[in-house]
């Protein structure tokens, strides 16, 4: 009898540590920005909450748009081990923006206007009178600021959040409500043979029917004045 006592007590302490350790590994992952993987995951999408079942933890998150995307997309993380809640000191929150934007919108608007170009790029907006780029404490307009980087742009995306694509092909992305931008806005990225622009407006907006067509229209370089 006692060797069978000795296996089942070996068994137990076993199946406590390897309990005790697969909540520790996803309780890391979580904090650090990863979703965790020693669970069953379950997905509601009615509330568009995804949760997680541990042995001994129970997790969950609010999904943005996929439940492929990262933590760092999602909101109101939770992390529970048996009945103790366990906050998460999430470093992925925590990091230093490099820079963010400064969004000044228009109440009433009804066309998009070309805000900025060059040989590569066609930026519009709609409902937004400025943006500007914050670094350093010190502010920039966005179409100075790409002038002098030509990665910003691609920097930009990088920081707003990918919501997926459209019926046409485009591209859309928001902000993640961050502290990226002042203001809250939508961008959309078109994607077709003919057009590529981008446009920039306030969250609530809707793709408008101007958008991602064909226009003849640039940016007027200001010419000096003749003495």
């Amino acid at each position: 009898m006692k060797p069978i006592f000795n296996a089942i007590k070996i068994i137990i302490i076993l199946a406590i540590l390897y309990s005790c350790g697969t909540a520790v590994i996803d309780y890391y992952r979580m904090k650090n920005g990863d979703v965790p993987i020693f669970n069953k995951s379950e997905y509601d999408s009615r509330n568009k909450i995804q949760r997680y079942k541990g042995i001994i933890y129970n997790a969950e998150r609010k999904i943005k748009t996929s439940t492929n995307e990262p933590l760092s997309e999602s909101s109101n993380i939770k992390f529970k081990v048996l009945t103790k809640e366990f906050n998460i000191p999430s470093t992925w929150k925590e990091e230093k923006k490099e820079f963010t934007l400064d969004i000044q919108k228009i109440a009433n608007c009804s066309t998009s206007t070309l805000y900025y170009a060059d040989d590569n790029n066609k930026i519009y907006t709609y409902c937004l009178e400025e943006i500007q780029v914050v670094k350093d404490k010190q502010k920039e307009s966005l179409t100075d600021a790409l002038k002098n980087d030509d990665k910003l742009l691609q920097n930009i995306f990088n920081n707003l959040g990918y919501l997926g694509k459209l019926s046409d092909g485009t591209l859309q992305y928001q902000n993640r409500n961050d502290g990226f931008t002042s203001s809250d806005i939508t961008v959309y990225q078109c994607d077709n043979e003919l057009v590529k622009d981008i446009y920039i407006t306030p969250k609530d907006v809707l793709f408008q029917p101007d958008f991602c067509t064909v226009k003849n229209d640039s940016i007027l370089e200001e010419q000096p004045e003749t003495p």
